[in-house]
Order: structure tokens, then C-alpha cells, then sequence
């Protein structure tokens, strides 16, 4: 959901708020990346993108689907 909506229907939670973050996950992120958890660290992941690795911060994980 963004700022700017007034209303919206969300199909399922796949995870609860503060469920952690493993290798495998394939997660969103609120810039809008889509990308495989490969590592975890403690602020951060290390996502695969396409043919990329990018290092983003847990708190900008905005949906996570289970392994």
C-alpha cells in the first residue's frame, strides 16, 4: 500500500511483522527490487537480482515470500 492510497485489499500476509529474513527468501523491497536472500548480516541482506548482488538494509524489506 502507498501513502497516497485511500483504500485496498490485501489477499494474505506470507510472513507476520518481525519474522526474520533467511537465505532463500525471495523478497520485495520498498524501492520496488525483487530479489533472492542469499546472505543475511545483521542490518542487512545480500539480495540476487538478475544477474547483480546489491546489499540492502532489512528495514527497507518491504514483503517477504517464504522459501
Amino acid at each position: 500500500l502507498s501513502p497516497t492510497m485511500t483504500e485496498g485489499k490485501l489477499a494474505k500476509w506470507l510472513k507476520a511483522e518481525g519474522d526474520s529474513v533467511k537465505a532463500g527468501d525471495k523478497v520485495v523491497t520498498s524501492a520496488g527490487l525483487l530479489g533472492l536472500v542469499t546472505h543475511v548480516r545483521d542490518k542487512s541482506v545480500v539480495l540476487r537480482c538478475e544477474d547483480s548482488k546489491l546489499e540492502v538494509l532489512k528495514t527497507a524489506i518491504a514483503t517477504i515470500e517464504k522459501a
